[in-house]
């Protein structure tokens, strides 16, 4: 066969039909799975988050991967429609959450909705998703969201019901089950007995009957 021939059989070759898509990195996978744990992630976090994935084709600033690189993830993110993300608070870098798309993905789509947190709520999630990236190296973790979920299955409460006092996090450690609280303003003595009260008077089915649910409570407030 001639070159003009080989040219025109080259050309005549069907387009594969995932030219274009997004294909899910394992990197993908955690990081979309921990931002739906968090309800919302702030960009300078998914620096930290997307950090955690050394990779020499990625240009790093010390620690951390460079921000045009994280720019360019969430533009990719956001192209495969896995994550929405957007500034909503003044002086403050915007904040990513998942798609109903992205809990698919990341199998999720049948334990939580996807829809875009409160502004009010921000600063909040922000705070206990700094923390995450500070303890969920050393410990294991489990999301207010995840722990919610989980209550409302075992209690058979319909959502949208009060379930009374609920952690901000729960994580496993040596000494036992602790319920993580982030407080971000003072709180009444009144409200900070009853949310204490409230914890440690929940109590979990384990082995041949109920003990309580945390063995300790860990408080985190602003210095």
């Amino acid at each position: 066969m001639g070159e003009v021939g080989k040219a025109e059989s080259r050309g005549s070759q069907k387009p594969r039909k995932d030219k274009g898509q997004v294909m899910a990195t394992e990197r993908d996978l955690y990081c979309i799975a921990w931002i739906a744990e968090q309800y919302a992630v702030r960009g300078d976090q998914l620096q930290r988050l997307l950090s955690r994935f050394p990779n020499p084709d990625y240009p790093y600033q010390g620690e951390l991967i460079a921000k045009t690189t994280v720019r360019d993830q969430i533009g990719r993110w956001q192209r495969a429609g896995w994550v929405e993300y957007r500034r909503v608070l003044a002086g403050e870098a915007g904040y990513a959450w998942v798609t109903k798309k992205g809990l698919q993905l990341v199998d999720l789509d049948e334990i939580y909705q996807a829809r875009e947190p409160a502004s009010t709520r921000l600063k909040h999630l922000c705070a206990i998703a700094q923390l995450r990236l500070w303890l969920d190296q050393k410990y294991a973790w489990k999301s207010e969201r995840r722990y919610r979920a989980e209550e409302l299955e075992r209690s058979q409460v319909k959502k949208g019901k009060t379930l009374g006092p609920i952690p901000d996090a729960v994580i496993t450690q040596k000494n036992g089950v602790v319920a993580i609280e982030v407080e971000l303003t003072a709180k009444k003595p009144d409200e900070i007995e009853k949310k204490l009260v409230g914890l440690g008077r929940d109590c979990v089915l384990r082995g041949k009957g109920y003990e309580k649910a945390f063995d300790a409570i860990w408080f985190y407030v602003n210095s």
